[in-house]
């Protein structure tokens, strides 16, 4: 036998696939169910011996709309403040001020189930015997008080619903009618609370405000006695009006003085036509109607009689007549009497005008004398203003407060509670826990679940077993095979050295004929490696160090003239970049897919260096990740995961420091499982790649492709990175027979690494 029957297809396969676990499951059905029925029967043996609970809910409603009588503002309140004043309550309910009554008034000390609970009989006598001293007893009984306020706390529940103003109180007890018990004396006690705090907030306030207006009515009387004092000590009197008699005569004088200087106005202008009528010789005709005499006015009427009379007489008689000269007397003695009066009526004009005169200096000089005074009080004023505003803003206050402290005292006994009962809680007839039917059926599927993974366990094992003892027999089947194989090379050449043949061509073709028709591998260049490779895999260097290296290398090598190990790696790197644009323009190969035998080969770095020289070269380079096991350039260039839901085209990234387009496939993947690319990613990528002069796939590892595989579709150039310490493996036909299968008919060569 050449080889053994089993191998080949032990070696080839998985362990089990979805059919045969299928297969599997179908075998092992009866055990799959004894195990569900051992779980059951567990389940109901542990749900018999647990002790059951019950659950009493209490519904309280806080009712928003109800305003206090102290509350006089009676403001609404937003909906955020209510919502936290409501979670606040739901906090309050499990406080030690609303539960330390409860366990007083239910005497849950005493209580086997909350407190510590009191032994009955010759045992209670005993405890009571040796119970401590007074005061060693009264600290038992408030850590037992203590404790039972906890037991209560851990059983008790409050909770909002929703988004209402309802609070339910749930208590937990093994005795039905005991948690409802004491889930209403928790809402009893709640209320009371309510209650008493809004009557101690009441009287707190009203005695606050009584205190208040006492401080209030002494500062009153403090701030008028100041006034009054500052009056009496200034002279600042108040007249009948309630202003300053200082004030006030200076208004009244005021007001007499515009008074006086119209009537010596009046005077002057009486007195200037009385004068003007004496110069004018008073005649009877011209005395003017400003004269306002009775004396005047009757002589006028004399003398218009008069000169009528001598009008008269003058036409019927001669000018010599008696009767015309006694009339012509008569009417010079009345012109007479005019001017008699007129001449009178000046000399009184002028008394009355002196008079006016006098009167308006003297209330001239009175005025400015009370000006003076005024002026002298003003700093008075000022200061007595302040302490009148002061003594106002005082009884203002206090009038404000005695009117809230009257009506305080009207409503400090009425006390609306906001919140009340809408549903007492009743003895439930079912407990809460445990939920028999629930474990016994969780446990049923658990029991399924645990039978279906170890039966398909039990079978992964027994096939790992035997792939791993099948495994140790081929080797020891090739090793003897290689044994005989030598032992009939050295005996066919002896044969051969008898007869004059070649031996060992012919003991080649016997081993392996297709290694013989494998093409050697051509090397494509070599390239100094830019970190210490036993760094990397001792963990001393980390992989984005050797790629930040051959930026810096590349940067310097093509913008500036340097030497040494930069300007090398950069002379390797143009050689590269040289032989693909040959094969560029040969075969229009633009896709470059770089793998390699093994881990720390080099590859990422290698990929990174063609990409970058590239784009230092001004060409449009992609550089695409697609090793799951280094995802050093999807960490440094993209580390945003959230990308692996967009589209391949939406995931590629311009990054114009590095003058390269990026695009990870494998974000988000596990390094354990082999990368996989779908069909439309597939064509996505090879669309994308259109758009580029160069792509560059970094790719796993040379056994995870396959002559069908995705990327090996995509690409135009197949590269394996090689270090310099397995530069045999390069003239290994094994290797080459590989790469010849891979790559097909696409140009394919190998990178070789070195220090």
């Amino acid at each position: 036998m050449n080889n053994p029957p089993e191998t080949a297809r032990v070696n080839t396969q998985n362990l089990l696939d979805f059919l045969a676990i299928l297969r599997v499951l179908r075998a092992r059905t009866r055990f799959i169910f004894l195990t569900a029925l051992l779980f059951t029967l567990i389940s109901i043996a542990i749900t018999l011996m647990l002790t059951p609970v019950f659950t009493a809910t209490t519904a309280v409603l806080i009712d928003p709309t109800i305003k206090q009588p102290l509350d006089l503002n009676q403001q609404s309140r937003s909906a955020l403040t209510e919502s936290i004043r409501i979670d606040s309550q739901v906090a309050m309910l499990r406080s030690d001020t609303i539960l330390r009554p409860v366990v007083r008034s239910e005497k849950l000390i005493d209580d086997t189930e909350f407190g510590s609970g009191v032994s009955s009989g010759l045992a209670g006598l005993l405890l009571e015997v040796l119970r401590p001293t007074t005061s060693s007893r009264e600290s038992s009984q408030q850590d037992a008080e203590n404790k039972a306020l906890k037991a209560l706390a851990d059983a008790t529940t409050v909770k909002r619903d929703g988004q209402t103003f309802i609070l339910s109180i749930s208590v937990d007890s093994k005795n039905p009618s005991k948690a409802a018990r004491l889930s209403v004396a928790i809402a009893n006690s709640f209320l009371s609370d309510q209650k008493r705090q809004l009557e101690q907030a009441s009287n707190q306030v009203t005695s606050q405000i009584e205190d208040r207006l006492i401080g209030l009515r002494e500062r009153l009387r403090l701030a008028e006695d100041s006034v009054q004092e500052f009056r009496a000590e200034n002279n600042l009197q108040v007249g009948a009006e309630g202003g300053l008699i200082t004030e006030q005569a200076l208004a009244g004088i005021n007001s007499s003085l515009i008074e006086a200087r119209g009537a010596l106005a009046a005077a002057e202008a009486k007195n200037t036509e009385i004068q003007r009528l004496l110069r004018q010789g008073a005649d009877a005709e011209s005395i003017s109607d400003a004269i306002n005499s009775p004396t005047i006015t009757q002589l006028r009427e004399q003398h218009s009689e008069a000169a009528r009379n001598v009008a008269n007489l003058s036409a019927a008689l001669l000018p010599s007549h008696p009767s015309l000269i006694m009339a012509r007397s008569q009417l010079a003695e009345v012109q007479q009497l005019i001017r008699d009066e007129v001449v009178r009526i000046g000399d009184s004009s002028k008394i009355s005008l002196k008079v006016a005169r006098d009167r308006v200096n003297n209330l001239e000089a009175d005025l400015e004398s009370a000006r003076s005074l005024n002026n002298v009080d003003s700093t008075a004023r000022i200061r007595l203003r302040e302490l009148e505003t002061e003594a106002i803003a005082t009884r203002t206050l206090y009038e404000n407060a005695l009117a809230k402290a009257k009506q305080i005292s009207a409503l400090d006994q009425v006390v609306v509670p906001d919140a009340r009962v809408i549903s007492p809680a009743v003895a439930p007839e079912s407990p809460t826990w445990p939920k028999k039917k629930l474990i016994v059926a969780l446990a049923a599927v658990l029991g399924v679940l645990v039978g279906c993974c170890a039966a398909i366990g039990g079978t992964a094992l027994r096939l790992l077993k035997a792939r791993l003892t099948n495994k140790y027999e081929v080797l020891a089947y090739n090793s003897a095979l290689s044994t005989r194989m030598a032992t009939s090379e050295r005996q066919l050449g002896l044969a051969n050295e008898q007869a004059g043949a070649e031996p060992t061509r012919r003991v080649a073709k016997h081993i392996d004929r297709r290694l013989t028709t494998a093409a050697p591998l051509s090397i494509l260049g070599r390239i100094p490696r830019m970190i210490d490779p036993e760094a990397l895999r001792s963990g001393v260097a980390r992989q984005s160090e050797e790629v930040d290296n051959v930026r810096h290398a590349l940067d310097l090598f093509y913008y500036e003239e340097v030497d040494g190990q930069d300007a090398e790696f950069g002379r390797a790197i143009e050689k590269i970049q040289e032989r693909i644009d040959q094969l560029a323009e040969e075969t229009d190969a633009r896709v470059a897919l770089i793998t390699a035998p093994d881990t720390n080969q080099g590859q990422t770095m290698l990929a990174f260096a063609v990409a970058f020289s590239g784009a230092c070269r001004g060409l449009k380079v992609l550089l695409v990740d697609a090793d799951p096991l280094q995802k050093g350039l999807t960490r440094d260039l993209d580390g945003v995961a959230a990308r692996r839901r967009q589209t391949l085209q939406e995931r590629v990234r311009e990054d114009p420091e590095l003058g390269i387009s990026f695009v990870s496939l494998i974000a988000g993947q596990s390094r354990y499982k082999p990368f996989e690319l779908s069909g439309k990613a597939t064509r996505e990528l090879a669309h994308i790649t259109r758009n580029y002069d160069l792509t560059v796939i970094d790719g796993p590892l040379l056994h995870d492709l396959s002559s069908d595989a995705p990327l090996l579709a995509v690409s135009d150039l197949l590269l394996v990175a090689l270090a310099e310490e397995s530069e045999r493996a390069a003239s290994s036909q094994e290797l080459a027979a590989r790469l010849n299968k891979l790559a097909g008919d696409r140009p394919h060569a190998l990178l070789m690494t070195g220090s």
